[in-house]
């Protein structure tokens, strides 16, 4: 397992988050996009050096890596 912190502006408690080593989680906003080109290198790079992913089910960022995964080898 890998973990780490993201702090939260005005030195709020941040947040804690742990994946399985090598593995990548992709989210974001349900109300921006991605390009196609962004998601699909993204997801080819890691696939190439051995990681796995975890994908959020929400419209908007979350869609288009989905969708980028669906379509990669």
């Amino acid at each position: 397992m890998v973990s780490f912190s993201v702090p939260v502006a005005g030195g709020g408690p941040g947040f804690r988050f742990s994946v399985p080593q090598l593995g990548v989680l992709f989210a974001g906003s349900r109300n921006r996009q991605l390009p196609r080109a962004v998601c699909q290198g993204l997801v080819t790079g890691l696939a190439c050096n051995g990681f796995s992913f975890l994908v959020g089910c929400a419209a908007g960022v979350d869609r288009c890596f989905s969708k980028a995964l669906s379509e990669s080898e």
